[in-house]
């Protein structure tokens, strides 16, 4: 993926980061920025970070939108955090949002940006050799971070793997 741009919400930094594969990101992408709400989502404790996984989160780009009117209209229907990152890859132009909830994917897509998640990821770090195999990386976010996939996607995801 020849992509220089990326901007992303909390859940997908997170699971990467959890899998130890958020260097990935650095490798796959010229520039990987996060919204100030995002990096604040990764340090909130309710939502338990192994510390190495949060150190790897720190060290990315954060920006602030400059648009907080947009922020706070987005705010309406979404979290802080998807707000904050859909306006953020408006602003900046990226080539691709990172967001793995649908309703932020939906209206992300309204707003003709470009959607990929985790799993999509982790499927083009795969067909560019980074990776051998997902589907054990996608039981582990399911089993350790309790973050769902559809089965139809796990099916998709599973048939590149190598037998």
């Amino acid at each position: 993926m020849n992509v220089s741009l990326v901007v992303s919400d909390s859940s997908p930094v997170r699971c990467l980061a959890e899998l130890g594969l958020l260097p990935l990101l650095l490798r796959m992408y010229t520039r990987v920025v996060i919204p100030p709400r995002v990096l604040a989502e990764c340090k909130a404790p309710r939502k338990a970070i192994s510390e190495p996984a949060l150190n790897a989160i720190i060290q990315l780009e954060v920006v602030v939108p400059s648009d907080q009117a947009a922020v706070r209209a987005l705010q309406h229907t979404l979290h802080g955090g998807e707000s904050e990152a859909i306006e953020l890859a408006i602003q900046l132009h990226a080539d691709w949002l990172l967001v793995d909830d649908l309703k932020a994917r939906q209206v992300a897509k309204a707003k003709h940006l470009n959607v990929i998640g985790v799993v999509g990821v982790l499927m083009a770090a795969r067909s560019n050799g980074h990776i051998l195999s997902i589907s054990p990386l996608l039981r582990r976010l399911q089993m350790e971070q309790e973050f769902w996939i559809a089965p139809h996607l796990l099916s998709i995801a599973a048939e590149g793997d190598p037998p």
